[in-house]
């Protein structure tokens, strides 16, 4: 008996040990990529410059422009995965992350941003927002990792301080860069559909900001009308069962 019971606490303290070792590796894959795409993206920060300077001289001499020019910095991006839709980074926190999109919300629930399996997941954008940044709504998603990792960050913005002081959020689609302002910072359940993208009105639309609004743990004094788009940021939270914690921000340029 006691030869059993060893051999069964040895088969458990192996089990927690791979099991922690697997958790580790994901982590540091995590970290390893998105040190990578960094310097990917940031790289090609300089040929942006160069093409925006080209595309001032097209306008001063009056050429149209009939397509949309791509950010270059995320040509190399793209053929990494071609579902690369965005950029988000927040100063102060380690969110500084490309954005995948692809026809469901669960693939890179469990997928990394080169599409393999790793527990971390990606941010990633819901499938039915354009992509853009042109809708009312724009939806990212992305695991509270306790390594730190994905959406972890977000806790921050719990602290009416910390909130205060980094209200801005940096978002680059494909083809445009925006600024964000954080307005509305909040935990809820499930039962709250915040995650809305079309609304039947204007009328319909304020009422959804002014529950954003009113749901927010701090006073961001930050002024919101059914002329804005917004920007959701939602990751788990654990007060409770099924627990959200959401951030919104509207565009402000």
């Amino acid at each position: 008996m006691r030869i059993i019971l060893l051999a069964l606490f040895v088969m458990a303290f192996l089990f927690a040990g791979l099991h922690l070792i697997v958790y580790s590796m994901a982590g540091f894959n995590a970290s390893q990529q998105q040190s990578e795409l960094q310097d990917i993206y940031y790289a090609g920060q300089e040929a942006d410059s160069l093409l925006e300077h080209r595309l001032k001289e097209i306008a001063k001499n009056q050429e149209s422009i009939s397509e949309r020019q791509k950010l270059a910095r995320f040509e190399p991006l793209l053929a990494i995965n071609p579902d690369i839709i965005a950029w988000i980074k927040i100063n102060n926190t380690s969110i500084d992350f490309p954005v995948v999109q692809c026809s469901d919300n669960d693939f890179y629930m469990i997928h990394d941003y080169k599409k393999n399996k790793n527990n971390n997941g990606a941010i990633f954008m819901d499938f039915r927002n354009s992509g853009y940044g042109e809708d009312r709504n724009t939806i990212l998603y992305g695991h509270n990792m306790k390594n730190g990792k994905m959406f972890q960050d977000l806790t921050l913005f719990k602290n009416r301080t910390f909130a205060q002081q980094n209200r801005y959020i940096d978002f680059a689609t494909l083809y445009s860069e925006h600024t964000y302002e954080i307005f509305s910072v909040y935990v809820t359940d499930t039962s709250f559909y915040y995650i809305a993208t079309i609304f039947a009105s204007d009328q319909a639309f304020s009422k959804f900001i002014n529950e954003l609004k009113h749901r927010s743990m701090h006073d961001l004094d930050t002024v919101v009308s059914s002329d804005d788009r917004i920007l959701t940021l939602s990751t788990c939270s654990y007060e409770f069962e099924n627990a959200r914690l959401v951030l919104h921000a509207k565009l402000i340029n």
